[in-house]
C-alpha cells in the first residue's frame, strides 16, 4: 500500500510544479512563507487526508492576516493554499 503524502510534501511539490507559471516570482515565496509559518508547525505532518475543519480553523486563527479583518489580508490566502493541496492530492 503507498504511503500518504503528507502536507508539508504536497505544498512543497505544489510550489515547485506552479514556480514556472507564475508571473511574479515572489508566489513561490509568498506560498512557502504562509504554509511553513501557518500551515506545517499544526499539521504540516499529517496526510492531506487526515486534515479537518478543525486543524484548519486552527491554522487559519494562529495566522494575524485574518485576525486583523479582511482588508488586512494578503495574498496568498491561506485558505485557499489548503483548500488547493486538498484537491489536488489524491487520497
Amino acid at each position: 500500500r503507498a504511503r500518504s503524502i503528507t502536507v508539508e510534501e504536497a505544498g512543497e511539490q505544489w510550489i515547485v510544479s506552479k514556480k514556472s507559471e507564475w508571473k511574479n516570482a515572489n508566489h513561490a515565496q509568498q506560498w512557502a512563507n504562509s504554509l511553513t509559518t501557518y500551515a506545517y508547525p499544526v499539521f504540516g505532518y499529517l496526510s492531506v487526508s487526515d486534515l479537518d475543519t478543525d486543524l484548519v480553523l486552527k491554522a487559519i486563527v494562529g495566522n494575524p492576516r485574518f485576525m486583523a479583518g479582511p482588508s488586512a489580508l494578503l495574498e496568498p490566502d491561506l485558505r485557499d493554499q489548503l483548500a488547493t493541496l486538498i484537491q489536488i492530492t489524491p487520497p
